[in-house]
């Protein structure tokens, strides 16, 4: 397959398709399509406020023809959204040896069956043999489109989401348990060090904030910020008394004096050697004012 090109791009052609084939539905707004892509926050087909997939690529078909039930929203403010049935198609293909397709079915508000993944090339000979048959039959409502697409894209095989979910908490804490157990005694010695640290930092803090030393170096302190004080002070006042600010900027104005007859001299002093012969120009130069 062409690196370059993303399975939805491959396989656009055929969503098109699909779309005008029950496009009678989609203009009566019984069927919304939701795009959703892996790097950007969304709102999710199913009620809740994310900020991302789990997937690179998902387009979902939700039927809005019947509210299944009502999911409170992460924004805090206890607003509720309605609930659908939907089924969508996730797209795989960023970080995988080979890009990958499956079909989720979302039916009675919160059960899951997906199928199992399809290649870009089998869903597009797929998809190809669905678009042609729904142009042979005719489906009046999204009811009808959601046992079709459980009929051809899941059929029996279906991969029940809850049960997965369920081997894959059981088989992960298996494989993490000793590391699990590691981490348990590594936290535990991690605490008593953190709770010895915590008392020896204290200790030793009162015992040197009380020391004849830390006192010292403290008044010290208070002292040198004093004469500091009175150093800047006596600054300021005898920059006034000799007008240092007025002379050093007439010392500027008259060193640009300066360098302006320096710069005239040197001209007329060019002009002036050029009329001598070149053998001669240096001992005039290295004897003149």
């Amino acid at each position: 397959m062409n690196k370059t090109k993303t399975p939805m791009a491959t396989l656009k052609g055929h969503f098109l398709n699909f779309e005008e084939n029950i496009a009678h539905l989609i203009d009566t707004k019984a069927i919304a399509r939701v795009e959703l892509n892996k790097s950007q926050p969304h709102y999710s087909p199913y009620g809740d406020s994310s900020k991302g997939v789990a997937s690179d690529f998902v387009r979902i078909y939700q039927d809005r023809t019947n509210v299944v039930g009502k999911k409170k929203s992460n924004s805090g403010f206890g607003y509720q959204r309605n609930e659908y049935n939907s089924f969508a198609f996730v797209f795989n293909y960023m970080e995988v040896e080979e890009p990958y397709i499956t079909v989720t079915l979302k039916t009675d508000g919160n059960h899951y069956i997906s199928s199992h993944a399809y290649s870009v090339e089998q869903m597009k000979n797929l998809m190809s043999s669905f678009n042609n048959y729904l142009k042979t039959i005719d489906v009046e409502h999204p009811t009808r489109l959601f046992k079709l697409i459980q009929d051809i894209f899941i059929g029996d095989d279906g991969v029940d989401e809850e049960e997965v979910v369920s081997e894959a908490i059981s088989s992960i804490n298996e494989t993490l348990f000793d590391l699990n157990k590691g981490i348990e005694e590594q936290q535990r010695t991690y605490n008593s060090v953190k709770v010895m640290y915590v008392n020896a930092s204290e200790k030793y803090k009162e015992e040197l904030e009380n020391s004849e030393e830390y006192k010292t170096v403290q008044e010290l302190k208070k002292q040198l910020h004093k004469a500091e004080e009175k150093l800047s002070k006596k600054d300021r006042g005898l920059k006034v008394d000799y007008k240092i600010k007025p002379k050093k900027s007439l010392l500027k104005t008259e060193s640009s004096t300066l360098e302006t007859l320096k710069n005239k001299k040197e001209v007329k002093l060019t002009k002036i050697i050029k009329q001598y012969p070149l053998h001669l120009r240096q001992d005039i130069l290295n004897n003149i004012s």
